[in-house]
């Protein structure tokens, strides 16, 4: 019995499945159908402007042959009527003086003599304008020639436009006549041959399916953030930009305070050069080791009272077992809150140990109590970063100068006579951030 149950449970869902399919299917046609439409508009307004363009192109070559071809026949009428009006100025002027040299003939005389020869002189310079004008109808023959060819060639274009529109007119219809198609599919589609339930069911499952891309989305911005801590976890090679006190950061501000605070105190200590530098160098090693001794502990401290039950003091996890990556990184952060509260202890308890408790020592020696405040300040930095960041080692007198890992001081030598500035390396072992300085020997 339980099995037919079983079996009937499993026949409807899938029957669910094959409707969900099914209703995904008419889905998927539907947007194929709305796509293919929205292409076929697209095209159909494409070919509407490319035609307007090609008529208003056609026009204005119409136009233009017509305006050039009536410019040059006026052109052409009007030097023809100047050669005929010419050509009958030369023969009346030609058959007057032959008949004046005719009657003359009989009675020879100088004056007519030189009235012959003038009209010769005239002759050949009518001559010469009826040659000049002979070359300018030939020449004006030939632009009409031209503007012939010209015309020829514009109605040679004119026919290929017309062409190129019929064949656009004829892709226009086409493209109507197929997207007049898929509308009525689509009208089809969802008319009376859909089931009246398929709207409810295609609203259902458009719902289900947002709802799981932004399931999805989540899960993905999560595993990402999951994946960044991971990756920053411990890895100091890797620097968080949005961290201000980033290894990178804290290097720049440990050559300001050599640059600046340093200098500012050196001048306040007494007895010699060396003794002055040994002091300042000792306040900054001391202050070094108390904050990541301070940080180690009270990460440590935290991490004990995070496994530890109230009361009896039993703990959650064994020792041998590690704090899960995740634990450790809000506990990481925890101390990182109590940051300005434990800075400004460590500052009070190191002035008063260098320094002095009282007022007036403070400001007599403020440049001092401004360096060992600043050396407080970056050393609890470095000592919360996971791992740590620390100063280098200090080379002792007579040890081979390292200009990898040192700049030399005011005098160069190969050993070493003091440390003037330690080295600033990444974590213990790491590599280095900053070098340090020494005077040689």
């Amino acid at each position: 019995m339980s099995s037919i149950i079983e079996d009937s449970k499993h026949q409807k869902e899938l029957l669910l499945v094959d409707k969900k399919t099914e209703a995904l299917s008419l889905l998927d046609s539907e947007n194929d159908v709305r796509k293919k439409l929205i292409e076929s508009e697209s095209k159909l307004m494409q070919l509407t402007r490319q035609n307007g363009k090609l008529k208003q192109k056609v026009a204005q070559l119409k136009t233009q042959m017509r305006a050039d071809k009536e410019n040059w026949q006026l052109e052409g009428c009007k030097w023809k009527y100047k050669y005929e009006e010419l050509e009958k100025k030369f023969n009346e002027s030609s058959e007057h003086s032959y008949k004046s040299l005719t009657f003359r003939e009989s009675s020879p005389d100088d004056n007519v003599q030189s009235k012959c020869a003038g009209d010769e002189e005239k002759k050949d310079i009518h001559e010469k304008e009826v040659l000049e004008l002979k070359e300018k109808v030939v020449t004006l023959e030939e632009v009409l020639k031209t503007v012939q060819d010209e015309a020829d060639n514009l109605s040679e274009l004119k026919r290929k436009y017309e062409r190129r529109n019929t064949q656009l007119l004829n892709r226009i219809t086409l493209l109507e006549q197929s997207l007049q198609k898929a509308q009525t599919e689509k009208d089809a589609r969802q008319g009376n041959d859909c089931p009246k339930s398929f709207g409810n069911k295609k609203t259902k499952i458009m719902m289900e399916r947002d709802r799981l891309k932004n399931d999805n989305e989540k899960l993905r911005m999560r595993l990402s953030e999951i994946a960044g801590s991971l990756l920053l976890d411990r890895n100091p090679s890797i620097a968080d930009l949005s961290d201000e006190t980033r290894p990178s950061k804290l290097a720049d501000s440990f050559s300001e305070l050599y640059d600046n605070e340093w200098t500012d105190a050196f001048e306040e200590q007494e007895g010699s050069e060396k003794e002055a530098i040994q002091n300042l160098l000792n306040m900054l090693v001391e202050i070094h080791n108390k904050c990541q001794t301070v940080g180690s502990k009270y990460l440590l401290a935290l991490e004990e009272t995070s496994i530890t039950l109230p009361g009896k003091g039993r703990k959650i996890l064994e020792q041998t077992v590690q704090i899960p990556s995740t634990i450790r990184k809000f506990l990481l952060e925890i101390r990182k809150n109590f940051t300005p509260l434990i800075m400004q202890q460590l500052t009070k308890f190191f002035q008063g140990k260098f320094i002095g408790k009282t007022e007036e020592s403070l400001k007599e020696r403020q440049a001092t109590s401004r360096y060992v405040e600043k050396c407080t300040q970056l050393c609890w930095y470095m000592a919360t970063k996971d791992p740590p960041v620390v100063l280098g080692p200090i080379p002792s007198e007579e040890d081979i100068v390292n200009k990898d890992f040192f700049h030399l001081y005011t005098s160069s030598g190969k050993h070493v006579h003091f440390c003037v500035w330690p080295p600033l390396l990444l974590h213990n072992g790491g590599s280095l951030l900053r070098k340090g300085v020494i005077q040689g020997k």
